[in-house]
């Protein structure tokens, strides 16, 4: 386990004020810059007060212009279909109720050129944000989101 020796105030620590570098160490598949490989997971840990965690998704455009993309998500065993096409998407991932770290894992189709950069990606994290409160049901939500 990753977190094998620290103290109660270091594991809070690591979900209240160090988010962006736990979730580093908690995560397969997705570049310190947010770059996500066609697969990758990750790990919702319960934080106090809030519900869950709203990601904000940036899916680059693909060389065909009508292009969906099907994916596949994982919420701990449970299986979710999603359909994306390229543009700005709000994710959204309940904690788990029993207060054990939620194992996410996304599978999408197809991966873009970042050219000049060398790698192949399929979307990116923009932004992860703690939520007192969902807007979607209790399962994940995936919708677009658009500047006011």
């Amino acid at each position: 386990m990753y977190t094998k020796g620290l103290t109660t105030e270091e594991f809070q620590r690591l979900f209240t004020r160090d988010t962006r570098d736990a979730y580093r160490y908690f995560s397969r598949g997705i570049d310190r810059d947010g770059w996500a490989l066609a697969e990758c997971q990750f790990e919702v840990a319960p934080r106090p007060g809030s519900a869950g965690v709203r990601l904000r998704l940036s899916i680059p455009s693909r060389p065909n212009k009508e292009w969906q993309g099907q994916w596949t998500m994982w919420l701990d065993d449970e299986r979710h279909s999603l359909v994306v096409t390229p543009g700005r998407w709000l994710l959204e991932i309940p904690c788990r109720s029993d207060g054990r770290p939620r194992k996410v894992r996304i599978q999408c189709e197809g991966t873009v050129s970042l050219s000049p950069d060398p790698r192949h990606r399929a979307f990116r994290f923009k932004d992860i944000t703690w939520q007192r409160r969902l807007t979607g049901r209790p399962l994940t939500r995936l919708r677009r989101w658009h500047f006011a």
